[in-house]
């Protein structure tokens, strides 16, 4: 009796190294916020992502920047998120298969 094997192999995608005014491009945000954004030392994606509705308004950023930032970090999060669980749905499905 031949076994046969099943190969799965998970790429690990490159994730491109954030840039700060290519982001603020983007999403079109005006020189002052951007400014605002450098002032305060934000200017890695780790610590936009923690950015809330309230410490933008804390450091002067305008409301009509706060939606379009809390949309954009919303949005990458959820991708984030949705990227993982597929990782995890592979790497289940692989030991299951494994195990059989």
């Amino acid at each position: 009796m031949a076994s046969n094997e099943l190969e799965i192999s998970v790429e690990n995608e490159t994730e491109k190294p954030f840039n700060f005014d290519s982001w603020c491009s983007e999403l079109e945000l005006s020189r002052k916020v951007t400014q605002i954004l450098r002032k305060e030392d934000i200017v890695t994606w780790d610590a936009i992502q923690l950015l809330t509705e309230s410490d933008l308004k804390q450091i002067g950023v305008t409301l009509g920047a706060i939606k379009v930032i809390m949309v954009n970090i919303k949005t990458n999060q959820d991708i984030t998120s949705a990227e993982v669980g597929t990782n995890d749905q592979i790497l289940q499905a692989a030991g299951n298969l494994i195990i059989c």
